[in-house]
């Protein structure tokens, strides 16, 4: 890397650890175990030990990355949700030169390889199960971003990360808000296209305005994937996926597919934002409610108005 890169990384560095908490890491050498566990157009993701404990490590190995990165990190030190991926801290780590992000460690991976890990199956009642559990978390997590004006941007399998839980079982994690948007306000839009363009909403297709509803869509789209092996539009381009979403609904999902989830896919995916389903009406589902007792801490719920 050239100095002046160098010179400005470590500015933005200092810049965003002074509105940070202090965290114990300054170095790679800090970490034993080290093995890499992703790669990106970014850099590479470490898994690392430090006292006992996992942590994942992702450096920063490009400048093009950096911006969106160091974004991703000012975000993740404003959330505190047992529902969104916890950050320890960031540092420039001088034998690598280069910016390193630390994060808790998901064991069980991200959700598109945990569920080809299981073999998930709709046939299974277990399966479907722990869907409906991992979906609550989403929405929970979703809802949560939404009540701190933020738009994730880009849900989608391989941003939900999966941890062990002693109590539950297994908890779903929110990931990856390099593309995430803070709006000045509740009601304000924004008309930036981003995301990844099957699980976008079509309001972001036209380049129309839009606001936290894009996220209820994109996991419309996840819910549909998980349960039919397949996205419900396609197209080679913005144009024509959009083309695809205004013909009208997807294909109709498999028989075996629960009902409840069909209907549920349904609302989420209407073409019209101000037809989509609300959060709070999935979290306060009746069917829904013993689950969501069960996978929402007291404390949390309340600060989100869920009872």
């Amino acid at each position: 890397m050239n100095q002046i890169f160098l010179l400005i990384l470590l500015l933005s560095i200092q810049n965003h650890q002074n509105k940070m908490s202090q965290s114990p890491f300054t170095s790679l050498s800090q970490f034993s175990n080290i093995e890499i566990i992703g790669k990106g157009t970014f850099g590479i993701v470490y898994k690392g030990q430090y006292e006992n404990c996992l942590f994942a490590l992702k450096r920063i190995t490009t400048s093009k990355a950096l911006s969106s990165n160091l974004h991703e990190a000012e975000i993740l030190n404003q959330l505190k949700s047992p529902f969104v991926l916890k950050m320890y801290g960031q540092f420039f780590d001088q034998e690598t030169q280069t910016l390193v992000i630390v994060t808790e460690f998901a064991e069980k991976g991200d959700l598109y390889d945990f569920l080809k890990r299981i073999q998930f199956n709709r046939a299974e009642k277990t399966h479907l199960d722990l869907i409906l559990q991992i979906f609550i978390d989403i929405v929970v997590g979703i809802y949560y971003l939404q009540k701190q004006s933020i738009i994730h941007r880009d849900l989608k399998p391989q941003n939900i990360l999966i941890f062990n839980d002693k109590q539950l079982g297994y908890r779903a994690k929110l990931s990856d808000f390099n593309l995430s948007k803070k709006l000045n306000s509740i009601i304000d839009k924004t008309s930036t296209q981003t995301g990844t363009p099957y699980f976008i909403a079509p309001e972001i297709l036209r380049g129309s305005l839009y606001d936290y509803r894009v996220d209820v869509w994109s996991l419309g789209i996840m819910l549909y994937y998980i349960f039919s092996g397949k996205l419900p539009y396609q197209g080679n381009n913005k144009d024509e996926l959009l083309a695809c979403i205004i013909k009208g609904p997807p294909t109709e999902l498999p028989p075996d597919v629960p009902q409840l989830f069909k209907s549920l896919i349904s609302k989420m995916l209407k073409v019209n934002p101000e037809e989509r389903i609300q959060l709070i009406k999935i979290i306060q589902f009746l069917p829904f409610q013993e689950i969501v007792t069960q996978r929402v801490p007291l404390e949390f719920g309340q600060y989100l108005g869920i009872w």
